[in-house]
């Protein structure tokens, strides 16, 4: 089974295109008791604002484990860049953590701009410095990533798996991942939680009318089937529990959560029928598209 990996974006901060939010008073719960009863340790963020600092420190785990993500901003690169290593071992300090179990490039298209040879010095010095154990990068598409390993060798990719998309795990590239030893982060298993909305939400969000329409027929064969939202993709996702390492959950509040852990955890599956979902239209699969 992967480590289960808690995303964090939507802590007290709005995200997505469906504007989620676990607020203080879900975070607040018995959450530190819930992660500790699932053995959960770690916790996927990314180094802005909403970095939840005070709640991870709050958990008081002996062994937390953070996978942290960098972007250039759009004004001041290169006073980001010459503050980074200052700012990552800042926040190491005030975690009360050794090191960052990976540190990712949030944005691979950073390492086509004139500032790429100073992020892969910077990363690879942190990596030196045993201030990550592992350095990577986030993708939404296959096509970013011989690019980027030619330019700097990954030790770990986190990438998008879910009933619609399913770009990154043929055989091609299942191949491809064991031969240069990278670990796989999965995300986006709801589709930015897309994939667990009710249908009338679904028609009053601004989505394009490719996407809108393939999650009103995927509601639809939910409905017909009878079956639980959570339960269908997370047995989706158990289909490809070999070929990944890290599996990033996420959720809007305590009660989803809870669902989600319960069946992650039994053993109880269902086979169903998944091909008809998948597709590679990006305008689906893709959120800088919608």
């Amino acid at each position: 089974m992967p480590k289960i990996t808690l995303g964090t974006a939507n802590f007290n901060n709005y995200y997505g295109v469906t504007k989620s939010k676990f607020a203080s008073s879900e975070i607040n719960k018995d959450l530190s008791t819930i992660l500790r009863k699932n053995k959960i340790n770690n916790f996927d963020t990314a180094l802005k604002d909403y970095f939840p600092t005070s709640f991870l420190k709050s958990l008081k785990f002996k062994n937390l484990k953070i996978t942290t993500k960098i972007k250039l901003p759009k004004k001041n690169k290169f006073k980001f860049l010459k503050n980074l290593k200052k700012k990552i071992y800042n926040q190491i300090d005030a975690l009360k953590i050794i090191k960052f179990e990976a540190i990712l490039i949030h944005n691979v298209g950073d390492l086509s701009s004139k500032y790429r040879k100073k992020i892969r010095q910077i990363l690879l010095e942190l990596k030196n410095e045993n201030k990550t154990k592992m350095i990577g990068a986030s993708f939404y598409s296959t096509n970013e990533i011989e690019k980027t390993m030619k330019f700097l060798k990954l030790d770990i990719i986190q990438i998008p798996l879910n009933i619609f998309n399913t770009s990154f795990f043929s055989l091609k590239w299942k191949k491809y991942f064991k031969k240069n030893n990278i670990k796989i982060q999965v995300r986006s298993i709801f589709l930015q939680g897309l994939l667990l909305q009710k249908e009338n939400t679904i028609n009053n969000l601004p989505l394009k009318k490719d996407l809108k329409l393939k999650l009103i027929n995927y509601n639809n064969w939910i409905k017909y089937k009878n079956i639980s939202k959570i339960f269908f993709n997370i047995n989706f996702i158990k289909k490809h529990y070999k070929s990944i390492d890290y599996l990033i959950i996420g959720a809007d509040n305590y009660s989803q959560l809870l669902h989600t852990l319960k069946y992650l955890r039994t053993k109880k599956n269902k086979q169903f029928i998944f091909k008809s979902f998948s597709t590679q239209n990006n305008n689906i699969i893709d959120p800088r598209r919608w």
